[in-house]
């Protein structure tokens, strides 16, 4: 098989085949390299060659905002970023770039797990129920991808075509990895060339869209655009459609229907004010998402859509995900393949896909935190207790962070189980718990869980205090 040689921009040089194409984008065509772990991209507008504005920009991306390279965090930022490693200078000018990872390829052989095939109901039936994740996979897989958008942001950098096509999914393990990450914006450099896809666009950037790139209103992809996307891609993930795509029509002409539908006149299909754009077969409601999530959808597409300030950042998106997988419990629904559902305070629990209803109460436990006036207070945040439910250091101490990815954490503080129509937890911990009327429940002790039932999960000064409430 001929084999090439490469000059990289740091002098060294890589071989590649240049009859084995990988496959290519809008910018770029890939070729395998004698490296099994990295492929080479060739820029198909070779005009950068000289550009030394690109080069700049492209250097910047690869060893100063590398997040993959860092020595504390790189190995978790390289399951989320398909980071460019090295410029190409000769014959061409292009990237060095990790192979995708395995897990991103369909076994039957419909080629790269891309995130459009997880946000479309008719395209999701297609596939095995196993490829499919269920409600925790894909709660577990928005947040990893809320935190790589809000890692980039953090550095300054927008990404400027988050869509189905850029992030490959795996929902079936809750995983995420974005990629094209060489085009990124960078502030002050080298404006994006591409605007992004079609339905992820944002409204101002697509109003804008046929303005001259001098003209002062012209809006480009950064930081705020990337939120909407963000936004558009969870509300996919968990609703499996397009928060604006409804069937309000705006123009007799398709292609002016479609550039008011997403830019200028663009209506959130479930606008609670204006109700012209839903569509009639809209059964499951995005406040099936609980009181974390709903509140930042509403956001991002009501005031968010024309206000790009208000749109909720990478990291409210993170953080409301985070806490509604304590919320879930597992639907027993027969042909229910979501397999789970949001419990929410204060309302029956009921899975809105399938119907089904757990035969015995619900626990949830309201989490309170003790503040510097001695007060314990409701934090907004409740766990939802299912049988062999654990519970870990983040959940009874205040002062513990949740850690970047919870699949992988091992030791737990605590489980639930129920036992003889009982419910029961297990203190996991090193530390004593103490439940109402001052009952000390030490380590591998086990206390009965009663409605109404308070408790000290951890007598550390910034323990968590529960109420457990049986919901019916």
């Amino acid at each position: 098989m001929e084999i090439s040689e490469a000059r990289l921009h740091n002098g060294e040089t890589i071989r590649y085949y240049p009859s084995e194409k990988l496959g290519e984008g809008s910018e770029k065509e890939f070729f395998a390299t004698e490296h099994d772990d990295i492929v080479i991209g060739f820029y198909k507008d070779q005009t950068g060659t000289y550009d030394p504005e690109r080069l700049r920009r492209l250097t910047a991306i690869i060893e100063k905002f590398n997040p993959t390279s860092d020595p504390e965090s790189g190995d978790f930022w390289k399951k989320h970023f398909c980071w460019s490693t090295a410029i190409v200078v000769s014959p061409k000018i292009g990237i060095v770039s990790p192979r995708f990872p395995s897990q991103y390829y369909f076994s039957d052989g419909k080629g790269e797990k891309k995130s459009r095939w997880f946000s479309n109901i008719k395209l999701v039936q297609r596939l095995p129920e196993a490829e499919r994740g269920t409600l925790s996979d894909r709660i577990r897989m928005c947040r990893h991808l809320a935190m790589a958008v809000g890692r980039m942001h953090t550095a300054g950098l927008a990404h400027s075509d988050l869509s189905g096509n850029n992030i490959l999914m795996n929902p079936a393990k809750g995983e995420c990895i974005l990629i094209d990450i060489d085009s990124l914006v960078v502030k002050g450099m080298f404006p994006s060339k591409v605007l992004g896809t079609k339905g992820y666009i944002a409204p101002e950037v697509v109003a804008t869209s046929l303005l001259s790139i001098e003209h002062p209103h012209k809006q480009l992809p950064n930081i705020r655009t990337d939120l909407h996307s963000l936004a558009v891609m969870i509300y996919q993930i968990l609703l499996f459609r397009h928060p604006l795509e409804g069937k309000k029509v705006w123009s007799d002409d398709p292609e002016s229907d479609e550039f008011l539908s997403f830019g200028e006149k663009a209506l959130f299909i479930e606008n609670s004010k204006d109700l012209s754009n839903r569509p009639d077969n809209l059964k499951i409601s995005f406040y099936s998402m609980g009181y974390h999530l709903a509140p930042l959808i509403e956001r991002a597409f009501t005031e968010g859509l024309n206000s790009p300030d208000l749109r909720p950042t990478a990291f409210e998106w993170e953080k409301a995900l985070m806490l509604t997988s304590d919320m879930l419990h597992p639907c027993e629904g027969k042909d229910c393949w979501h397999r789970w559902f949001v419990c929410q305070k204060g309302y029956e629990p009921k899975c809105p896909v399938c119907g089904w209803k757990p035969r015995e109460p619900v626990v949830i436990l309201p989490l309170f935190r003790k503040y510097k006036t001695g007060q314990y207070l409701w934090e907004k945040h409740h766990i939802t207790i299912w049988n062999q439910k654990k519970l870990y250091p983040w959940h009874i101490r205040s002062d513990i962070s949740y850690p970047p990815d919870i699949a992988e954490y091992q030791e737990n503080a605590g489980m639930f189980f129920s036992e003889d129509g009982h419910w029961k937890y297990q203190n996991k911990s090193h530390r004593k718990m103490i439940c109402s009327l001052w009952e000390c429940v030490k380590p591998d002790e086990v206390t009965e869980i009663s409605d109404n039932k308070i408790i000290m999960l951890d007598d550390h000064p910034k323990g968590r205090l529960v109420k457990a409430e049986f919901c019916y």
